[in-house]
């Protein structure tokens, strides 16, 4: 029987085809499934961050509408969100007895996950932080805060050039004033004229009692005003009885010699040679004292001189560009004192020299000690030593001494008196009492603060928390004189209502919305409650101080100066005012004191207007609407008031006061305008300040804001599980493709 050959090699031909095609099969369907798993695995970490997003911090939130991170694992709070996303049968309740999905696809293991940047909410100068308090300052609305602001910074707008003007001239008066000051102390230094801060101390009838020791008390020959350098006869009258002349002097012990080598053995001799070398050696201690003393004065002078010239010549151009824009009053106000303050450029006939004058107080100084040498050594030398010598060579080491050129003009100076009832004394007094201390009612105020031991964003973060409404004045003693008033005035800084108004829209509009934040969120001394660490908290946002009663002060400060500066601009272009002023002060000044009856007239017009403001501001202080713009019909101080309106009368006063009928601004409306004028990383960082004490005290003790984060970012690693195949030559390498990627940001 033949047999059949059967012949199996085209079925194993094309069951290695099918083997093949059911690989490339699978082997893109895991490919495609990888693709897949990656997009998912991208889409859930989307999910998962956005779910991290929505543990944002509770009580940061809900006082404060603010969202940020904190305290959160954020590593494990997203491996737990991607886990149950990744492998959803592996997260069923135990017993389920439905479908697993025992055919999903897409498990993941292997999880992980890593932090990549965490953003704080005060990173680059709490940007994070601005921008949620704007956003959620647009959501409160700015309708109501613009109409009196608005109206406010128009009437600023139409005096900006004088006010601008005016507070170039606060800057030359707080340097003269300083000069004045200076000057004052080496009064009784140089001449042995009797001082305090505001003038020449003399009685009623113009009298002065010399200090009993002064550089100029030693002379070389007869006094005479021009050799002892006084430009004032009734002062040079009351000084010359205590000049001592050392020529004399030394006349005197060269005769106690002669008497003494003429009777050797005579006691009284010897007594009357020691009393003269006594006299003579305490006169030029005690001038090399004052010298010294002196000199440390003229060098603080000549420090301050060095800045003058800048001021005055930036000042004058300003004044000449001003041109018709101010009117005659301002014009004439604003340069009447340009005069009186080149005095001190120290460049001209009758100003001061203080460089010469420093010179020849070192040169008289060395002679001085070179003198006191030689007396010692007649003192204290002993029976061998050549008196006559050593007498010459004092007087040689004194021929050039001079005190001729150590000139202080008298004639144009202030001159205080011990006599309380007089209109000048008052005005005085008005000027050094502390700027606070009439405005402020210290009953009722706030006595909450931030502990100290807190340490607080702004302190660590933000270096310029000093703003331009950050008066610092440690303490109330120190708020007083003529040169804080000026310091107040310059630091409104009102000539940065132009730089205001005309602000790019879009950063107009935004820090609009962040000043409307901080006014709708925190609470200030006119709307204050009792559910917070301080309770003016706008006041903060402005001054950055612990306390409550630090932060009211310097806002009462702050709204005294702006009245301050629009008073002044009201009572030196007044022509009324200036007048009455004038009468008054020649008055009391006129002919039997000889000096300018103009530095009175000015010093007047300077306490009406302080003392208006001080009324104002406590009407404001109170609730009351003031008229901001200062006129004839809304001043408020009559005459005799300068002097007589105490704190209790100005208290009693504001009280009364029944407030603008018209649209006037309020406290809150000023400090809306500090705001508006300050710095925006200083809202920002003190903002942060308030809600980390707030939390601190009432939520978490350990909570900072500083690790409170507005943003993070993440990347996730994660393995895909085979299903269908294995690729071959995969899985073992530095390159595995099971291994799967995606990242996510959160950014609030």
């Amino acid at each position: 029987m033949r047999r059949r050959r059967v012949s199996g090699s085209i079925t194993v031909f094309f069951s290695l085809i099918l083997f093949l095609l059911v690989s490339l099969v699978l082997v893109s369907v895991e490919s495609a499934r990888q693709q897949s798993a990656a997009s998912i695995l991208q889409m859930n970490t989307s999910v998962a961050m956005a779910s991290l997003g929505g543990r944002y911090y509770a009580p940061l939130f809900d006082k404060y509408s603010i969202y940020g991170l904190y305290g959160e694992d954020m590593e494990g709070s997203l491996r737990e969100l991607l886990a149950a996303s990744a492998n959803p049968t592996a997260h069923l309740p135990e017993g389920y007895t439905g479908d697993r999905r025992s055919g999903y696809s897409f498990t993941l293991d292997q999880i992980d996950v890593s932090i990549g940047k965490k953003i704080s909410l005060l990173d680059a100068e709490g940007e994070l932080l601005r921008r949620q308090m704007v956003s959620a300052g647009a959501v409160y609305g700015v309708e109501h805060l613009l109409q009196e602001l608005l109206e406010a910074l128009g009437i600023l707008k139409q005096e900006e050039k004088g006010l601008q003007l005016l507070e170039e001239k606060a800057a030359l008066e707080e340097k003269t004033t300083a000069m004045e000051q200076l000057l004052l102390r080496l009064m009784p230094v140089l001449d042995g004229v009797p001082t305090n801060a505001t003038g020449i101390l003399c009685d009623g009838e113009g009298r002065i009692t010399p200090e009993s020791s002064f550089v100029k008390k030693m002379t070389l020959s007869d006094p005479t005003r021009e050799s002892v350098g006084i430009d004032s006869f009734s002062v040079y009258v009351y000084l010359q009885p205590a000049y001592r002349n050392l020529p004399d002097l030394l006349a005197s012990v060269t005769e106690a010699y002669r008497e003494a080598e003429a009777d050797s053995d005579s006691l009284i001799a010897a007594a009357a040679i020691n009393a003269q070398l006594n006299t003579l050696l305490s006169l030029l201690m005690a001038t090399s004292g004052k010298t010294q003393e002196a000199i440390k004065l003229v060098d603080k002078l000549r420090a301050v001189q060095d800045e003058i010239p800048a001021l005055l010549s930036r000042y004058e151009a300003m004044l000449s560009e001003a041109g018709d824009v101010l009117s005659e009053e301002w014009k004439a106000s604003l340069s009447e004192s340009i005069q009186r303050m080149r005095q001190y450029l120290g460049n001209g006939k009758g100003q001061y020299d203080f460089n010469q004058m420093y010179q020849r107080l070192s040169a008289n100084y060395t002679m001085l000690l070179e003198a006191r040498k030689h007396i010692m050594q007649c003192l204290y030398g002993g029976e061998e030593v050549d008196w006559e010598a050593e007498l010459r060579l004092c007087e040689e080491a004194l021929s050039d001494y001079s005190v001729k050129e150590l000139v202080l003009h008298y004639a144009g100076m202030k001159r205080g008196t011990d006599v309380k009832n007089t209109f000048f004394q008052a005005v005085k007094n008005l000027l050094v009492e502390g700027l606070t201390s009439g405005i402020i009612e210290a009953e009722g105020l706030s006595t909450r603060s931030i502990r100290t031991g807190l340490t607080l964003p702004s302190q660590t973060l933000y270096l310029g928390a000093a703003d331009v409404f950050s008066i610092e004045l440690p303490d109330a003693a120190t708020d007083v004189g003529e040169s804080t008033l000026w310091k107040l005035i310059r630091g409104m800084k009102l000539s940065k209502i132009s730089e205001l108004l005309c602000a790019d829209l879009e950063q107009m509009i935004e820090k609009l919305m962040l000043v409307s934040y901080g006014t709708s969120v925190f609470s200030s001394h006119a709307d204050s409650g009792e559910e917070d660490v301080l309770l003016y908290q706008v006041e903060y946002l402005l001054y950055g101080k612990r306390s409550d009663a630090d932060n009211y002060r310097r806002a009462a400060l702050s709204i005294l100066g702006v009245r301050l500066a629009l008073n002044l601009a009201h009572t030196f272009t007044d022509p009324e005012k200036k007048a009455m002023a004038l009468v008054t002060s020649a008055e009391i000044f006129g002919s039997t004191l000889p000096f300018l009856t103009s530095a009175g007239q000015y010093l007047i017009l300077l306490a009406w207007g302080l003392q208006n403001a001080k009324l104002e501001t406590v009407e404001i202080l109170k609730g009351k609407k003031v008229p901001f713009l200062v006129t004839k019909e809304t001043f408020q101080v009559r005459y005799d008031e300068v002097v007589t309106m105490g704190k209790q009368t100005r208290f009693e006063r504001a009280e009364a006061y029944k407030g603008a009928s018209g649209p006037a601004p309020t406290y809150n409306t000023y400090l809306l305008m500090f705001l508006l004028f300050s710095k925006e990383e200083a809202i920002v960082y003190h903002a942060a300040d308030l809600m980390q004490a707030h939390i601190c005290t009432y939520e978490d003790a350990g909570f900072r804001m500083t690790a409170c984060y507005g943003g993070v970012t993440a990347s996730v690693q994660a393995r895909l599980q085979s299903k269908y195949v294995n690729i071959p030559m995969v899985g073992t390498g530095a390159v595995n493709p099971r291994i799967i990627e995606a990242s996510g940001t959160i950014l609030y």
